[in-house]
């Protein structure tokens, strides 16, 4: 029986995770618009229930090795978020102003796919999807 040299069991070692990380990043991605519904209010106004979109789901990230440099780590993730926007508009009835009415603009999501994770640091308070769903 042959003997791996400690160089030849490094690389075979090496191999092996890269190939766990691979075979790990094939799990599909799955980012789409999810139906939800906001509660619309403002003073004076009658409340609507608001039928609005936003994005969640599954994206790919990883950590490996460099390939370069076996001491360094390269990173990577994607987060499913919006690809542009469209405005929509409801009115809203306000029967003690003058007008009686409201309109309020608000923002969809266009369609939601994986893209690079940025920063929430200038966010004051995250919210998720379960923070505006209602019901």
């Amino acid at each position: 029986m042959a003997t791996l040299t400690t160089t030849q069991s490094s690389l075979l070692m090496l191999a092996l995770i890269l190939l766990s990380l691979t075979t790990s990043s094939l799990v599909l991605a799955d980012c789409r618009k999810l139906g939800l519904q906001y509660k619309l209010a403002r003073p004076g106004c009658r409340p609507v229930t608001l039928d609005s979109v936003g994005c969640r789901g599954t994206c790919s990230g990883y950590t490996r090795i460099s390939p370069n440099n076996y001491l360094e780590v390269e990173r990577s993730c994607t987060c499913c978020q919006e690809m542009g926007f469209l405005e929509r508009t409801q009115r809203l009835q306000c029967p003690t102003l003058n007008p009686p009415f409201r309109d309020v603009t608000y923002r969809i999501p266009r369609r939601c796919s994986c893209r690079p994770c940025r920063s929430v640091a200038s966010v004051s308070r995250v919210q998720t999807l379960e923070d505006l769903r209602l019901g």
